[in-house]
């Protein structure tokens, strides 16, 4: 089954242009050539599909990493914690766009770290390097997981809604519907809530895109990713056996009055 490289509107409303815009490429020209900062947040529950919406606007975003292997496609624009994120923002050049998976844990920016230094270091360089030429996607089960100065720097946020597969896209390859929103800053709200409204993707005048049809992504580059989050697993339960086993030891000597 070939990698189908085109998203699709979902409803009839969504074509009131003429032509069809592209969001992703409304992304790329925003940041790539006008300098704007256009990163996205990708939540949902888990098993929803996060990570393959990811791994898809990657390729759709910066379609050079389908002429690299998986592995260096990966390298070049996938993390786990927050120290890779921090090594591998110094090394991007422009046009390329940096996945964050996982935000949110202990590793990943996790906004019950905060005081941890080098998630500061995170949000210390994320602040400042916001018109670089680079398009960042952060993933995460909850957004108020990550760091506060964080989340509030995402311009778009991106809710996988339904798998498709191969016969539903009748014979395009399995996809994710998609709702998608900009995310637009009040000045003038109180609350976190009220400071940053989620609205329709507006291009042209009653021109808009709520939802998008993102397709898998490759089986190779799929494959690779899975491996790679297998590791970033086994290495958290490495170290957490330590502590677990650490706890245990203290409830025990506690029980024997020791």
């Amino acid at each position: 089954m070939e990698y189908n490289e085109e998203w699709e509107p979902l409803f009839e409303e969504d074509y009131k242009l003429d032509f069809i815009v592209d969001p992703f490429s409304f992304m790329r020209y925003r940041v790539f050539d006008l300098n704007e900062a256009w990163d996205a947040f990708i939540k949902g529950f888990r098993g929803n599909g996060k990570s393959s919406v990811a791994l898809s606007c990657c390729l759709l975003l910066n379609p050079r990493l389908l002429d690299m292997s998986p592995a260096k496609a990966l390298e070049r624009c996938w993390c786990f914690t927050t120290e890779e994120r921090n090594e591998k923002a110094r090394q991007v050049k422009r046009g390329d766009v940096l996945a964050f998976d996982e935000q949110g844990t202990q590793k990943g920016g996790s906004s019950y770290k905060w005081q941890d230094a080098t998630n500061q270091d995170y949000a210390d360089e994320k602040q400042l390097d916001r018109t670089d030429g680079v398009i960042n996607l952060g993933i995460s089960l909850d957004e108020m997981r990550v760091l506060k100065r964080i989340r509030q720097l995402y311009r778009v946020e991106i809710y996988p809604e339904v798998k498709l597969s191969n016969r539903d896209t009748k014979g395009n390859g399995m996809a994710i519907d998609c709702i998608v929103r900009e995310v637009v800053e009040n000045p003038f709200g109180d609350t976190e809530n009220e400071r940053f409204k989620k609205k329709y993707f507006n291009y042209a005048p009653k021109g808009r895109i709520s939802r998008v049809r993102i397709p898998h992504p490759p089986a190779d580059i799929w494959q690779e990713y899975s491996r790679r989050r297998e590791e970033f697993k086994e290495s958290l339960r490495d170290e957490a056996a330590p502590m677990v086993r650490g706890s245990r030891q203290e409830l025990f000597q506690q029980a024997a009055g020791f």
